[in-house]
């Protein structure tokens, strides 16, 4: 395609009447004029998406997964599981400079591991970044900081990631100059950023203190999980629950749950019915627990066994 955004609008969406023409919108008009009236309203409440709340900073997104059921924020998991065995921290390393990758290491190798592949990869030393990578990684308050670095994070104590910073804040300074936005320096551009240059002492310095600082404070619960709603035709999404309220929901599923000794994966959803729970499943088997305002741990335990006696819930070993 010579113009790939020829069909498309601002927020890069497909206009589907440009792409398919105006024969095939008419042959697709032609069928939906001609079903069912229930396949007619199905096709409605496909097209009915939450408004924006206030408080959102930019549109939900949402996935339809079944007939009136949506996942708000689908980029998301919205999978959680009952198992409550105490888990490592971190769970997983997003190696985000690349420091394994150029060790061929798993993220949890131990130090004599790291040397070998150090060893291993350039015997004759000569890879200075392959040395640089070991250097990191033998100073554990470093390797602890970096090991913890969420997936898109930038890791202020890698040399090459600040070298970057300082480029990046040394051309705007001369865009700055250029423009006629005044003769500001890139340490100015650095400030305005929220960056200031430290010596490697202090850099050490603050390192440490951060290392000591951990675990990091975990982010809002809406920031790291999506969640159902369960639609229908003039729902008012006032009335749903919020993402604290799913948050909190969610935990006392879990509990509920593990109280029983069922280790198992679930989802958290809600809609406008403030006194009335719901347990589905979807096509994947998992079980979602759908509830309105007004959560407690009693409504928790009502619809785990409400899950049990529909037979939603799938007891399995994880």
């Amino acid at each position: 395609m010579t113009r790939p955004f020829e069909f498309r609008d601002d927020d890069g969406n497909l206009i589907l009447d440009q792409v398919l023409g105006a024969e095939h919108v008419r042959h697709y008009t032609r069928i939906l004029e001609s079903a069912s009236p229930e396949f007619a309203e199905h096709q409605r409440r496909m097209l009915q998406l939450p408004p924006l709340r206030p408080d959102e900073p930019a549109p939900w997104r949402a996935e339809r997964v079944e007939d009136g059921l949506v996942r708000l924020r689908s980029h998301l998991p919205a999978v959680a599981s009952s198992c409550r065995d105490l888990e490592r921290l971190p769970s997983w390393c997003w190696d985000v400079c690349g420091y394994y990758r150029r060790l061929r290491v798993h993220w949890r190798a131990t130090l004599g591991e790291l040397r070998v592949a150090c060893n291993t990869v350039d015997p004759r030393q000569e890879d200075e970044r392959v040395m640089y990578a070991f250097s990191q990684l033998r100073d554990p308050q470093v390797r602890r900081l970096y090991d913890l670095m969420p997936l898109g994070g930038v890791f202020l104590l890698d040399k090459d990631v600040n070298d970057a910073i300082k480029r990046a804040a040394a051309r705007e300074a001369a865009r700055r100059m250029r423009d006629g936005e005044g003769a500001g320096a890139r340490e100015d551009v650095m400030s305005d950023w929220g960056f200031d240059e430290v010596s490697p002492e202090e850099a050490q310095e603050r390192a440490e203190a951060a290392a000591r600082a951990l675990p990091p404070g975990a982010p809002s619960w809406g920031a790291s999980w999506g969640y159902y709603a369960l639609t229908r035709p003039g729902m008012d999404w006032s009335r749903m629950p919020d993402e604290r309220d799913m948050g909190d929901w969610q935990a006392m599923v879990a509990g509920a749950l593990a109280r029983r000794g069922i280790r198992t994966r679930f989802a958290v959803g809600g809609h406008d019915e403030p006194e009335s729970q719901l347990v589905l499943r979807d096509s994947k088997g998992t079980c979602i627990f759908i509830t309105g305002k007004g959560i407690s741990p009693d409504k928790a335990d009502e619809a785990v066994r409400m899950g049990i006696s529909l037979g939603h819930i799938r007891i399995r070993r994880e």
